[in-house]
């Protein structure tokens, strides 16, 4: 297949955020306190509108996903960063790091964090403990697929998906089944290449979002269209 023209070719920055105004995804936010929160927010952009979230032409709608303590998230953003950087050069794009202040995400791969921060959000050992519990819901976050992980966030989001809602149905059902088995490791298959650019990237690539041959899946909340 021919490569689409230089002026039609989508530009990103992050781990695949598209640069383009009013793109749908994610921003985490990391405050110079050691101390405190760490945001993740879905912006929906022009979606936000053309979707019926906004009545507002004009609003650009957000959603504040989660706030994760800080210690847990110097637990997983190693783990993130190395599963979505190894996604992003297999299809040869430029892998990125988390840092202070705002740092961008497609929007697919916000889902699959916010499953991650989600079931993370209810660990409350501390020291050696911590480690432990938190290294099994990695372990188990890294066995599932991707497109397992949006299945998850989609059905967490449809009831429990605000920053304020971890103690709702499926929001508490993630912890409890991604840190089931202390030191369990689940297997997981390695994806073939091709594979690998089949699944994360479809053939329009350059025209939209990262994986918006998914996007019949879901609606722009996260919930799952009927079929």
């Amino acid at each position: 297949m021919s490569r689409p023209p230089e002026s039609l070719r989508e530009e990103f920055k992050g781990f695949g955020a598209p640069k383009r105004l009013g793109a749908h995804l994610y921003v985490v936010t990391i405050p110079n306190s050691s101390s405190g929160g760490v945001r993740i927010v879905e912006y929906f952009g022009f979606a936000g509108d053309t979707e019926g979230i906004s009545d507002d032409p004009e609003h650009t709608f957000e959603l504040e996903r989660a706030v994760v303590d800080r210690k847990i998230w110097t637990k997983i953003s190693e783990p993130l960063r190395s599963e979505f950087n190894a996604r992003l050069k297999a299809n040869k794009m430029a892998p990125s790091r988390f840092t202070v202040g705002d740092n961008y995400l497609e929007k697919l791969l916000g889902r699959e964090l916010c499953v991650l921060a989600w079931a993370s959000e209810h660990v409350t050992e501390s020291g050696a403990e911590i480690t432990d519990r938190l290294g099994v819901i990695v372990a188990r976050w890294r066995s599932l697929r991707p497109e397992e992980r949006w299945w998850l966030f989609s059905m967490t989001a449809a009831e429990a998906g605000g920053s304020g809602d971890s103690d709702r149905g499926w929001r508490k059902a993630l912890y409890y089944a991604l840190s089931d088995g202390a030191g369990s490791r689940m297997p997981r298959r390695r994806l073939t290449r091709s594979e690998t650019q089949q699944k994360l990237f479809g053939p329009n690539t350059f025209a939209g979002g990262l994986f918006d041959f998914a996007e019949g899946d879901t609606k722009s909340d996260g919930t799952a269209n009927d079929r």
